[in-house]
């Protein structure tokens, strides 16, 4: 029986699959169909659970989401024992266990405004995970899942402009810690309107992890400014992240900064506004989320 009682935050934390590919996979490929609350947030059930548990391996062993999202259990379970080995390794089950339990007590201090005990769950992450681990297992995820939280009305405003000003502190000095080599930096910001900026700020954060030199902007910038900040640092590529933005400002946004940056430049497109179906001009790449910034950072470095 498929009872649904599950908000997306507990669906996540059973699954080990972040809020935000959750959201994508919904939204884009159909993978769930969630009842609602009067309130309009989602809920699911355990067959939900089970499914998207055997979602997650067939993914780790190669598959896209494309290919099985639709899928039940019967036909997620016939492929399971087919199915190649993931060439990447995952997570270990051991770090997805500690990073989630830090995340628990920083949202439960966030939520609360107990900032003494929500930053004391940070130190305790910055002193036990590795740096990469840290942003990919504990920072972005938190983050996520804040925005998810405050979108369906389980935390404040308050407490969401506490847990971002945490964050942004946190991914600021992991910034600036980062050595970088000679390869042409990457500018990242967000286009004019857009005021959700940590989306950019952890891509920087991790494009700075790869050794690439990131030059963060900030948000809300115009399309000619992104532009002369290309030119007098030599970029070689603009990351933009896209989050409260509608569909049709941000592709306007985008289409404007493809007319005034030259061919050469790459532009990158994240976060939950480049997943709803945005139609951006053929040179721009989407990309959802960090693993993939990885994938295209380590095709860039050969």
């Amino acid at each position: 029986m498929n009872e649904a009682r599950y908000r997306i935050g507990t669906l996540a934390r059973l699954t080990g699959i972040t809020t935000h590919a959750l959201r994508v996979w919904e939204r884009r490929y159909g993978a769930l169909a969630p009842e609602r609350t009067p309130g309009g947030a989602r809920l699911y059930g355990d067959e939900d659970v089970k499914r998207l548990r055997l979602v997650k391996k067939l993914l780790e062993r190669g598959y896209t989401i494309s290919a099985i999202a639709t899928l039940d259990v019967p036909a997620l379970e016939r492929l399971l024992p087919a199915a190649e080995p993931a060439l990447a390794a995952p997570v270990p089950a051991a770090v997805e266990n500690r990073a989630r339990r830090v995340i628990d007590e920083l949202l439960a201090g966030v939520t609360e405004l107990d900032l003494d005990r929500a930053s004391r769950a940070l130190v305790q992450a910055t002193n036990s995970f590795s740096p990469h681990d840290l942003v990919t297992q504990v920072l972005a995820p938190a983050l996520d899942e804040i925005g998810a939280r405050w979108e369906s009305g389980d935390i404040c405003i308050a407490s969401e402009h506490a847990a971002s000003a945490m964050l942004r502190t946190q991914l600021g000095a992991l910034l600036a810690a980062q050595p970088v080599n000679g390869m042409a930096p990457v500018v990242c910001t967000t286009p004019a309107g857009e005021q959700h900026e940590l989306g950019a700020l952890l891509a920087a954060v991790v494009i700075a992890m790869h050794g690439r030199r990131a030059i963060y902007l900030g948000a809300n910038l115009p399309a000619e400014q992104i532009a002369e900040a290309a030119r007098l640092s030599k970029a070689g590529s603009v990351a933009l992240s896209v989050v409260g933005l509608t569909p049709e400002d941000a592709r306007k946004q985008v289409e404007d900064l493809c007319k005034v940056l030259p061919a050469s430049v790459v532009i990158l497109v994240g976060g939950r506004g480049a997943d709803d179906g945005v139609a951006f001009p053929e040179r721009v790449r989407v990309l959802r989320g960090l693993p993939e910034l990885e994938e295209w950072l380590d095709q860039a470095r050969h």
